[in-house]
C-alpha cells in the first residue's frame, strides 16, 4: 500500500518461502553470520556489493531492507558509518538509536520541504505498524515453517556459541 521502493528483483533468485526471503538475501544473511559479528567487524555495503556481484550499493540496501522487515529470518541487523553488523546484545541498543536518528532526521526534512506529508507520513506509520509482528520484549516467537533455528537466533551471541568461540 505505502510501498516507497521496488523491492530488488532479479530472475534468477527464487522465493525460498512464499512472500519472503529470496535466494540472494538468504545468501547476504548467513554472510553476514559468518564475518561481521559485532560492530567492529562491520561490512561496509561495497564490499557487500562487489562480494554478491550487485550492481550498486542501493541494490545491497534493499536487500538489507527486506532481511530487517521480515518475519522468518527475525535476525537483527546493525549498521554504522563502517557498513552492516549482526550486533552483540550490547550493542542493540546503539544500532537502533542510530537507525532512529536518522529516520527522525528524515521525517524533519520531509516535513520541511513538504508540511502535507505529515499525513502520508502518519497513515504509513500507522499501515505498518499493524502489519508488523508484535513480540513483548525479551521474548520469543516460535514460527514453525522449516526454519525454526533461524528464528531463535537474533543477537551476534548466539551465534559465536555456536561456533565455540
Amino acid at each position: 500500500m505505502f510501498s516507497l521502493w521496488d523491492y530488488y528483483e532479479e530472475e534468477e533468485t527464487k522465493r525460498l518461502v512464499k512472500n519472503d526471503l529470496r535466494s540472494i538475501e538468504w545468501q547476504v544473511l548467513e554472510f553476514l553470520k559468518k564475518y561481521a559479528l559485532g560492530k567492529e567487524n562491520a561490512i561496509s555495503g561495497k564490499s557487500l556489493m562487489l562480494q554478491f556481484e550487485l550492481g550498486s550499493t542501493a541494490e545491497v540496501r534493499k536487500i538489507i531492507k527486506s532481511i530487517r522487515t521480515s518475519n522468518i529470518s527475525n535476525t537483527i541487523i546493525g549498521s554504522n558509518n563502517n557498513g552492516y553488523f549482526i550486533p552483540y546484545q550490547d550493542e542493540f541498543a546503539e544500532s537502533v538509536s542510530l537507525m532512529l536518528n536518522k529516520t527522525l532526521s528524515m521525517i524533519e526534512t520531509m516535513v520541511a520541504i513538504m508540511p502535507s506529508s505529515e499525513s502520508i507520513l502518519h497513515k504509513a506509520i500507522g499501515y505498518y505498524y499493524k502489519n508488523v509482528e508484535k513480540v513483548v520484549e525479551g521474548q520469543m516467537q516460535i514460527q514453525f515453517n522449516g526454519w525454526e533455528r533461524e528464528i531463535i537466533r537474533k543477537y551476534a551471541e548466539k551465534y559465536t556459541e555456536e561456533k565455540g568461540e
